[in-house]
């Protein structure tokens, strides 16, 4: 009973922040205020996110799972179109939180620190994602890794203001990035 109790805790607790990140930005928000907003102590909501930045990361995790759900079976022999298909996933997955996320670059501005705590968690999601996408293993693959994450940081930008209703300005952004990375791609996936 106390896990599904913790559960339905972390919903509400995700939830509310969003909303709250949604109108006042990830820079503002607080753990006293979603504390407030979801009705329980500052202190018991830290056992379960000790910051805002904890529930942003489960976020982000909570997406990359049901990322892996969502292309389990869909995934072919081509990297790239795999890479293509996990990228546009994550990000009708984050659809419905986009205003919140949008303001997740200026609050990581204003926080640089928290951006360098978060940067080891982000090559690890890149890793994730190239191993989803059947990217085979290699010396060079820590440059594939980072050439992942420049790659889907150009089309987050981009999926922030994308206002048409398939993505596709940010499908077109992934497809010319990822055309310009095979080259490098390709050496690191054959050596």
């Amino acid at each position: 009973m106390a896990q599904k109790r913790t559960l339905n805790q972390t919903k509400v607790i995700i939830e509310t922040a969003l909303l709250l990140a949604d109108s006042t930005g990830w820079d503002r928000l607080s753990i006293k205020e979603i504390a407030r907003k979801t009705k329980m102590g500052p202190d018991a909501l830290r056992r379960i996110f000790p910051s805002v930045w904890d529930i942003l990361v489960h976020i982000l995790e909570e997406i990359s799972r049901e990322t892996v759900k969502t292309v389990d079976g869909y995934m072919g022999d081509n990297w790239r179109d795999n890479l293509m298909e996990i990228m546009m996933t994550r990000f009708d997955l984050a659809e419905k939180y986009r205003r919140a996320f949008a303001t997740v670059p200026r609050a990581l501005r204003k926080n640089p620190d928290i951006g360098l705590k978060m940067a080891p968690r982000f090559y690890q999601e890149m890793d994730e994602m190239l191993n989803l996408a059947r990217f085979p293993e290699g010396p060079f693959r820590p440059l594939a890794v980072i050439g992942t994450g420049a790659v889907y940081l150009s089309a987050i930008h981009t999926w922030l203001k994308d206002d048409t209703r398939d993505k596709s300005k940010t499908m077109s952004v992934i497809d010319r990035n990822l055309e310009r990375f095979s080259s490098l791609a390709a050496y690191a996936a054959n050596d």
